[in-house]
């Protein structure tokens, strides 16, 4: 997954079995997870949330399965817990699908074609917003941890649980981003996702 920005911080998959599919379906790209092993991660070279206190921003568009359960995106290193800096989804009830970021839950319909969700957190206080297809930001407490300088993860975290949906696109930022700028990407997100707000 190559990086848009400058940084050059492309996520990789060394191992040929794990990766995720590529997938072209009505001129929408995305990458497909088996939800056995597949996953990939940015390159620990350049590492996210280098400093303790580092605001920090998040936001992906992706599409769950009907019993899809798992981590979507996790940048919080081998830790397992729920309260961590990490999406997750943890159950499929049969009408939605219950959403965790950093210990805050959430659902969303099952029936979504896509679901674009940000999140703006301080890494030190723990303290941020989240909104997800084009809703008002609700404030959120996210896990209080003291881990710097590991990858992005996407479709798991390093121990496991794997997502078997779909990811469109990725935006993360170490630092604080404006209200609209985090609306501008929730946008760009949802024209990746064919998705409209």
């Amino acid at each position: 997954m190559i990086d848009q920005s400058p940084n050059s911080n492309n996520a990789a998959q060394s191992t040929s079995a794990k990766r995720p599919l590529y997938n072209l379906e009505n001129g929408i790209h995305s990458l497909k997870g088996d939800g056995v092993d597949d996953n990939i991660a940015s390159q620990d070279t350049v590492p996210w949330l280098t400093g303790p206190g580092a605001n920090a921003f998040f936001a992906i568009a992706f599409k769950a399965n009907s019993t899809s359960v798992g981590y979507v995106v996790h940048c919080q290193g081998d830790q397992g817990g729920t309260s961590e800096h990490t999406l997750a989804l943890l159950s499929y009830t049969g009408n939605s699908h219950r959403l965790n970021v950093g210990g805050s839950f959430f659902n969303f319909p099952a029936t979504l074609d896509a679901v674009i969700v940000y999140c703006q957190f301080n890494k030190s206080t723990g303290t941020g917003v989240i909104s997800w297809n084009g809703a008002e930001e609700t404030p959120i407490t996210v896990g209080n941890l003291s881990e710097i300088g590991h990858p992005i993860r996407l479709f798991s975290r390093e121990t496991g649980a794997f997502f078997d949906g779909k990811i469109y696109g990725v935006v993360s930022v170490e630092g604080d981003v404006s209200f609209d700028n985090r609306r501008s990407v929730m946008n760009y997100l949802a024209d990746l996702s064919g998705v409209t707000l």
